[in-house]
Order: C-alpha cells, then structure tokens, then sequence
C-alpha cells in the first residue's frame, strides 16, 4: 500500500491552481456518482511515489471535476479517486472503487485514468468494503514510524460510459498484461495473450492499453510476444514515453549506465568488460525471494567466472543500503555490488523492472534479454551462452 499525506491537500490546491495561473494545458475528468455518501473528492496520482493530489470541483450534486495538467498525463501511471488519506485518528483510508457487472463478469476497478481531453466516468452507489489493514502511512522524524489501519472502499457500479473511454477499456481488463485475473478465474499463458491481442484489436488507440503493456514486459516469456500485442495499437500513443520503451525492449539493445559502487567510492559502468556475457542482477534487502536466489548465483559465479561478469544492482533507497551492506557481508557475496538509489526511476524504466529479483543477461554483441537464473531453462542457457565463448 502507498503512503499518503493528509497535509498534502493544501499543495494539490496549489499545484492546481498553478497550472490554471501558467494556462498550462490540461484534461478535465468529471466524475459523477449518484447516491455519493461524501462530499470532497481527490484524484491522487501515485505513479513511482509521487503521491500527488487534485481536489475535485464540485460542479453539482455528486459530481466533481478535475483539471490534470497535460504533463501530469503524460507520465501518469497509477491514479485513483479517494475520499481522504490515511486518517491518523481512525487509522483508516478511504478510496473509491468501480464495480463493472456485464457479459457474466464481475469486475474490481481501482485504478482509472483520462483518454481524451474531456472525460466522464459515470457510477451509482453500491456500499461500503473494508480491508483490514489494508492502508499504511508512514509518518516523519528520526524513527518514522509506519502506522498500519484498515482501508475502507466506498463502491460504485459503473454505468453507461463512452466505449473509447479509459474507464470502459479497464473494466475489460482492469490487468492487462499481468497475465492474471479477477477472482478464481485461470487461463494459460497463450490465452491470457490472445486476450491481450485481441483487447488491442479492439481499442487501438488506449492511453491505458500502452502503459500497462509498457510497465509489465517482463511478463512476457518473448518479445515476439510483445510485439503480438503492440501491433494492434495504433499511432496515436506512439511518440510517447510508454511506446519508446516498448520499442527499445523489442530492439533488445542494452544501454550502459553509471551506478554508485560503494567499495571504490566512485560511479561505475553496469557493464566493464563487454568481450565476456554479464548477468546483472537487481535486488534489494527486503526481498526474500533475492535472497533465496543466492545459492544459484553463487553455482552460477563459481562456475563460470572466466565467461561471465555477475553484478548485484541494489535498488533500496539510501537509508536503507546499510541493511544491504549488511547482507552481503552475512552471505559473503563475492561479486560487484552497485547502488541505484540516485536513479531509481531511472533505473525501473531503462531495465523493465516489474518486480525483483530481476535479471538481464547482456551478450558482447551488446544484446539484452531478460532472464530468471531460477528457472531451468534460462540457468541451461546461461551455461550453454558461455560455453559459445571459449
């Protein structure tokens, strides 16, 4: 769960009305919900941390407007409507969620975003969910202490909305490129696919189908797969950040960037020695599945040290490298070690972190591939790509 901050309304307002001052250009959401047992509205938009909040306008009864800045839409990933943030008297936090009933599904919405300049999401009332623990806000000073409460879900079942709109496209799938779904329904890797394809046959031009197929690559098993998908999408997102790392993932050209290397105080390349194959391994000190992967990288080094180059990419932030330094004395890990805290987004953004342990194995010829040394047959592959060395 994100962590959000009440006193951030204030900053929203001004953040707002900024925009408005700068006549920055910007989309206009309304939101209509019939039957709102509330009266304030916000928008947060939560991409990478940001936790930024727009206070709705309300422009009648049950219905708020909200102006997003254009840039703010551009880089946006994650946004959802919420009542009020974590509230440290009640331990609670309050969000909105769209309940779509059709075509024998019933679907969870949480997450919404705009496809046009003008957008309306229209929902009627349903009732009140409530998450035990479901909501955290961490607070300031020298311990920050992380307070958990429950989170409360006020629903609302959609309505009738304009078939191009964002809202509707999700509500097809609110987990595009997950390769999951709502409930106890499952499907096969190629099913889940198909339906992915077919979803960007039939909305070619979602804002909402690009990002998401953008920030889950490697859920992929090929980019053939990817490129399956992103196809069937049209131009009109194509000269946008989303489609750029698609199109850098599907050229598999790896892009050598400076980290922080605490043992030679100093930035170094991800990649030194580019004669021989490099493994590069993120992970981070909370991460328990990371940990359980040590065994295998510490074969895997031990064995073939003279062909590849394996390197750790911490991805903690600064406060906490310490916990990692740490772990790397306790498993007494032999090889390099760089930090990402200063690049962090940049860092999720250029590798297609989805998720960790994550690893990219890089070939001479300056190739990339995600690879996961826990499976067989990607740890075959790595002996099998070296052994093409000697």
């Amino acid at each position: 769960m994100k962590k959000y901050l009440l006193l951030f309304w204030p900053l929203s307002q001004l953040l707002l009305s900024f925009g408005q001052e700068k006549k920055e250009s910007y989309y206009q959401l309304t939101v209509k919900l019939d039957n709102a047992p509330f009266d304030y509205l916000f928008l947060c938009d939560y991409t990478g941390g940001n936790d930024v909040l727009f206070l709705g306008q309300q422009s009648a009864i049950d219905t708020w407007r909200f102006h997003i800045p254009d840039t703010v839409v551009e880089q946006a990933e994650f946004m959802k409507l919420m009542v009020h943030t974590f509230d440290t008297i009640s331990n609670t936090a309050k969000e909105v969620r769209f309940i779509y009933n059709g075509d024998g599904r019933e679907v969870a919405i949480s997450n919404i975003g705009v496809e046009d300049s003008n957008s309306l999401i229209h929902a009627s009332y349903i009732g009140s969910s409530i998450f035990e623990n479901g909501a955290s806000f961490t607070g300031g000073g020298e311990d920050k202490k992380t307070l958990f409460g429950d989170l409360i879900s006020e629903d609302f079942e959609l309505l009738a909305n304009a078939p191009e709109s964002d809202i509707n496209v999700r509500s097809q799938d609110p987990y595009f490129s997950w390769f999951m779904s709502y409930g106890s329904s499952e499907k096969s890797y190629e099913e889940y696919l198909i339906s992915y394809e077919n979803l960007a046959k039939k909305y070619p031009s979602s804002r909402y189908l690009i990002t998401y197929l953008s920030s889950n690559l490697a859920n992929f098993k090929t980019k053939e797969d990817v490129n399956r998908v992103y196809l069937n999408l049209s131009n009109r997102h194509k000269d946008t950040k989303w489609a750029r790392k698609i199109q850098r993932y599907l050229m598999g050209s790896f892009q050598n960037m400076e980290l922080v290397s605490l043992a030679s105080d100093a930035h170094e390349q991800l990649v030194v020695d580019s004669s021989k194959l490099n493994l590069i391994v993120f992970s981070a000190s909370y991460c328990i599945p990371c940990i359980e992967e040590i065994p295998i990288l510490k074969k895997i080094h031990s064995e073939l040290g003279k062909e590849l180059v394996l390197t750790y990419v911490s991805i903690d932030e600064k406060k906490n490298i310490g916990r990692f330094e740490k772990l790397l004395k306790e498993y007494e890990i032999p090889w390099r070690t760089l930090y990402a805290f200063e690049k962090l987004r940049e860092v999720e953004d250029a590798f297609h972190l989805n998720g960790i342990p994550h690893s990219l194995l890089v070939y001479p010829d300056g190739r990339m591939e995600i690879i996961d040394p826990r499976r067989k047959v990607d740890f075959k592959k790595l002996y099998s790509e070296s052994l093409l060395l000697l």
